[in-house]
């Protein structure tokens, strides 16, 4: 999961670096860490919830069903694989935010150029995308709106873009 993150990051980062300035570079190589440093953290969080869950399930096949009476096997082994089964969907929900803000952002550079989108903030919540921070242009503002309705799975933008030359 952590390397198809980072094989993510790392392919947004070069798309930005290709016809960028010097110091635009050096931003877009800033973010590409700084979206590495999270896809890491991400990950760690995905490791964290498996463990913790298989925890669970281990702690399940042991002990009693906590009324004194005692648990089937199978209903120890039936609730261990519900919590592997929600520790999963967690995990699932995460790299698709993920990705979901990589690609807009991807789409962002693309769309309205580097060296405008620096000062960008990429958020998402549920299917609704929010761009914060500011812009040089209008039309730069526009753009980055249209470009990041275009992200698959976005139904909707909410643009807080500021328009800062």
């Amino acid at each position: 999961m952590a390397i198809r993150i980072n094989g993510v990051v790392l392919i947004i980062a070069t798309c930005v670096l290709i016809g960028c300035s010097h110091n635009d570079r050096n931003r877009a190589r800033e973010q590409g860490e700084r979206a590495k440093e999270k896809a890491h953290q991400l990950a760690d969080e995905l490791r964290h919830d498996a463990h913790r869950a298989k925890e669970s399930a281990r702690r399940a096949l042991e002990s009693s069903g906590g009324s004194g009476s005692v648990q089937s096997p199978e209903a120890k082994i039936r609730e261990g694989t519900q919590e592997l089964r929600a520790a999963g969907g967690r995990a699932a929900e995460k790299l698709d935010e993920a990705g979901t803000i990589a690609q807009t952002k991807a789409r962002l550079a693309q769309a309205v150029g580097m060296s405008s989108i620096t000062d960008v903030q990429v958020s998402l919540e549920g299917s609704t995308i929010i761009l914060k921070g500011s812009v040089p242009t209008e039309q730069d503002k526009n753009e980055a709106e249209k470009a990041a309705a275009q992200t698959s799975g976005v139904s909707r933008v909410v643009n807080r873009l500021r328009i800062a030359p």
